[in-house]
């Protein structure tokens, strides 16, 4: 029994320190961070750590190269166009082994990019940069609070996620720039003109005539050097400028509380319309076609506008070719009458489609114009029911 006994010690003795110790060894051992996971670049190239977990080596470090790619790519491109961006990204090399900590279920890892490829980009950007700097400035000088719209084509059309872009980046220069932006600052009109090596802005204020602008590369920000928009243009419906001003100075305008002028199917949206004297006012949905639907005023409702006013809440549903659509305002004096369209109520469609031709003499015209991205594509949900909506929107009954 004595011996038996003393068997079992020794088993238990000779085999858990030994265990031990070589646990202890491998968590103990040191690790020299900047050999495996260096923030000093080899010559030519730019480098950048980043940290990770995982329950595997395998999956922390590759959430580790992750967050140094994000680092180092979206510190020269963050603004600009997601081509630029993902061009660069595909540029980016793992940059030694990493390392993984079992223990923490943490890792370390670094990834490297040529410097001449950061610089090129870096220089676009500061001529980028510097001439929004400068176009700030001159509004600046106006002394005037604005409110900047989303640019569009200088067809009216809406220039979608890349003037998004611009107007972010229009906003940000004129926060540096000390410039006071407000809803109910003067319109600062952004218009821009494609061309093969540079899209041109221009710019005007409200009542306060043109600001000189500048030109950028397309690709830069995104933008199609053919693009001229894909809505119902100016042209087509007898406008300069996306407006037309009525009989003694009436104006008309219709505003959008769109993201920059783009909004995901299935929100809701508010537009308010608002007119410089008491009017009587119609709202057209006037998609790139020439459809054209009468979104207000609703069944029974008045049409009369003093100053502003909300048209309610719309759901926003995209086109079936996914082009832009525009929100056209008709108004007159609250003394006159609509002619060819008058008495119109509710939800219907214009035969034929919205023109000139339905402008009573002296009437006022304003828009807005706006791109709906369909649901469950790119960062917008899915949204239950959309179906049904689509379906209402593109069987109305006709205005008469």
């Amino acid at each position: 029994m004595r011996a038996s006994s003393s068997l079992i010690a020794l088993l238990v003795l000779g085999c858990g320190p030994k265990t031990a110790v070589v646990d202890a060894a491998a968590v103990s051992a040191p690790v020299d961070i900047e050999a495996a996971c260096p923030t000093t670049p080899p010559t030519g190239y730019r480098v950048e750590r980043g940290e990770g977990a995982g329950a595997s080596a395998a999956v922390a470090l590759a959430a580790a190269r992750e967050a140094a790619t994000q680092r180092l790519v979206m510190g020269a491109c963050a603004g600009l166009a997601d081509s630029r961006c993902d061009a660069l990204r595909r540029q980016v090399k793992p940059w030694k082994e990493g390392h993984f900590d079992a223990s923490t279920q943490s890792a370390c890892a670094s990834v490297a990019v040529e410097k001449s490829a950061l610089d090129a980009i870096e220089r676009e950007k500061a001529a980028l940069d510097a001439a929004l700097a400068v176009f700030a400035g001159k509004v600046a000088a106006t002394g005037a609070s604005v409110d900047p719209r989303p640019p569009r084509w200088h067809t009216g059309c809406p220039s979608g996620l890349a003037g998004a872009r611009l107007l972010a980046l229009v906003r940000n220069a004129l926060a540096d720039a000390g410039v006071a932006t407000t809803a109910t600052g003067a319109a600062l009109w952004l218009d821009l003109v494609p061309g093969p090596d540079a899209v041109t802005l221009t710019a005007s204020l409200e009542d306060g005539g043109p600001i000189e602008g500048f030109a950028f590369a397309p690709d830069l920000l995104g933008f199609d050097p053919s693009e001229t928009g894909s809505c119902r243009g100016d042209g087509d419906l007898g406008l300069v400028g996306g407006e037309r001003p009525g009989a003694g100075g009436l104006r008309v305008s219709v505003r959008l509380p769109a993201d920059d002028g783009v909004l995901c199917e299935g929100k809701e949206t508010e537009p308010v319309v608002a007119v410089n004297r008491p009017s009587r006012v119609q709202v057209y949905s006037v998609s790139r076609d020439g459809r054209s639907l009468l979104v207000w005023p609703p069944p029974g409702g008045d049409d009369t506008v003093t100053d502003s006013l909300s048209l309610g809440a719309l759901t926003a549903v995209a086109q079936a070719d996914g082009s832009d659509e525009r929100l056209v305002a008709l108004a007159v004096d609250a003394r006159e009458t609509f002619a060819s369209t008058a008495g119109w109520q509710g939800f219907c469609e214009v035969s034929g489609g919205l023109g000139p031709d339905h402008y009573p003499e002296g009437a006022a015209i304003g828009t807005a114009s706006l791109h709906v991205l369909e649901a469950g594509t790119g960062s917008c949900p899915d949204v239950p029911g959309i179906a049904e909506k689509r379906a209402a929107l593109f069987s109305p009954p006709t205005c008469e």
